[in-house]
C-alpha cells in the first residue's frame, strides 16, 4: 500500500541564558534521533535564537510518532536551569522571565485572578518595586474608585466623539459616567525601573481590541492612555 508523503518542522527556541554549547548538544541529539528513524530526509538548521528542524517523512500517518520522538531528544539535553523567584507574602510567588526581563505572577481580587510584574534588568528585584507593589495590591480595593474616574475624566468624552460607534453594547443616549466606570476591569497591576506603577484595565469593547492604563508616578501624579 502506497503511503502519502509528509513534511513537517520543528521549531526549538534557545534562551540567552543557556549555556553556550547547548545548542551544540542539541543539534548532535537531534540529529541522532532523527537517523534512528525510518524518515525521508531530516535538515537542521541553526539560527542564534532557534534550532530549526525540517523533516520529509515517506508515511504522513505517522507525523505525530516523529515530531514525539524529535522533542524529547531536544528536551533530553534541556539544561536545569534555576529560576529566580521572589516570594511574598502579600504579592505570592513571582518568577522571572529573563527573555522579558520581567518578575511575573498572580493574586486573586474579588474571585478574579489579577496579573502582576515588576521589570528588572537583572534577576535580582529591586526591594522598592516591591514595596510599591505592596502598597498598590493592599490598597487596591480604595484606589479603584479613583483610578476608573481618572480614566473617566480623560477618556469618557473621547469614547462618546470617537469610539462609540465601535462598541457593539453602544446605545443612541450619552453613556452615564457611573456606566463607563463599571466596564473597566482591573487586569494587572505592574512596576517598571523607575518605580512608575501601571493598572491595567479591559475597556470592554468601549475602545475596540484596546485596553486602558493608568500610570502612577511615584510622586503620586498620574497619567492615562490606551494601551
Amino acid at each position: 500500500m502506497a503511503h502519502d508523503r509528509a513534511s513537517f518542522t520543528l521549531y526549538f527556541w534557545l534562551k540567552s541564558s543557556m549555556p553556550k554549547d547547548y545548542a551544540d548538544a542539541a543539534l548532535e541529539a537531534l540529529r541522532s534521533a532523527a537517523a534512528a528513524l525510518p524518515v525521508e530526509s531530516v535538515s537542521v538548521d541553526r539560527h542564534p535564537d532557534q534550532i530549526v528542524v525540517v523533516v520529509e517523512l515517506q508515511d504522513e500517518s505517522r507525523t505525530s510518532e516523529f515530531s514525539d520522538a524529535l522533542n524529547q531528544a531536544f528536551l533530553e539535553v534541556l539544561p536545569n536551569e534555576e529560576v529566580a523567584t521572589c516570594h511574598d507574602p502579600l504579592l505570592g510567588e513571582l518568577i522571572y522571565d529573563d527573555d522579558l526581563g520581567l518578575y511575573e505572577g498572580e493574586f486573586e481580587f474579588h474571585g478574579k485572578l489579577i496579573s502582576i510584574c515588576a521589570s528588572s534588568e537583572s534577576d535580582e528585584l529591586d526591594e522598592r518595586q516591591v514595596e510599591a507593589l505592596r502598597e498598590a495590591v493592599a490598597g487596591l480595593t480604595e484606589t479603584l474608585p479613583g483610578l476608573r474616574e481618572r480614566v473617566a475624566e480623560e477618556f469618557l468624552a473621547i469614547y462618546e466623539a470617537s469610539w462609540k460607534h465601535h462598541d457593539p453594547r453602544a446605545t443612541a443616549e450619552r453613556l452615564a459616567t457611573a456606566d463607563f466606570m463599571k466596564r473597566l476591569s482591573i487586569d494587572s497591576v505592574s512596576i517598571d525601573d523607575n518605580l512608575i506603577v501601571t493598572f491595567d484595565f479591559g475597556g470592554d469593547d468601549m475602545f475596540g481590541e484596546h485596553g486602558l492604563s493608568v500610570d502612577v508616578h511615584p510622586d503620586r501624579s498620574t497619567e492615562v492612555r490606551l494601551s
